[in-house]
């Protein structure tokens, strides 16, 4: 879990009342607290000592007033990489 004080929370899911009106959003006032909760995992092949292809998966999901905010569309995320790996 990712914790974020106020100041951090109001900065990126906060919507002023000034903001709110040359934007159409509403205003938004987000405070401290828990931001997400992630969660991920990783699987290593090794085709031989020196090839390898490593796959790694993550979710992050989020919480609280940042899970609220008229600003978010999406409220979780997916997130993934492949490498193939040789060493020499």
């Amino acid at each position: 879990a990712t914790w974020a004080n106020a100041q951090h929370n109001a900065a990126y899911f906060g919507v002023t009342t000034a903001q709110a009106a040359a934007s159409g959003y509403t205003a938004y006032s987000a405070g401290a607290g828990v931001r997400d909760v992630r969660a991920g995992g990783s699987l290593t092949y090794r085709f031989n000592p020196q090839t390898s292809l490593t796959g790694v998966l993550g979710v992050s999901l989020l919480q609280g007033d940042a899970k609220s905010s008229p600003l978010v569309r999406d409220k979780s995320g997916v997130s993934g990489v492949l490498v193939l790996a040789r060493a020499f």
